[in-house]
């Protein structure tokens, strides 16, 4: 088990916080949500979806991020997002 969080704000709120918390801040570039739908297995899955639409919203590619984190509750489905989020190739995809 564990837990995170992360405290959202804008740049001029942040610009008022003590420069101990300033140096700590990190830009968010993309956040994207999907919602669902019944699609047919040739169609792209709305995770691949919300991926193709933060890349292009932060202006990157995958061979840009060093890393990346994410939550799934299930061996299987974090397995197949990778695949959406283009860092391996299906058949290379593993889980822990």
């Amino acid at each position: 088990d564990g837990a995170a969080s992360a405290l959202l704000c804008s740049e001029g709120f942040l610009k008022n916080l003590p420069s101990k918390v300033q140096k700590r801040a990190v830009r968010i570039k993309a956040s994207t949500f999907t919602g669902g739908k019944y699609r047919i297995f040739d169609e792209p899955s709305l995770s691949k979806i919300a991926a193709d639409k933060a890349y292009k919203m932060a202006g990157i590619e995958p061979d840009d991020i060093d890393v990346l984190k994410f939550m799934m509750p299930l061996p299987f489905v974090r397995s197949t997002r990778w695949k959406c989020w283009v860092f391996a190739p299906w058949v290379r995809v593993g889980h822990s």
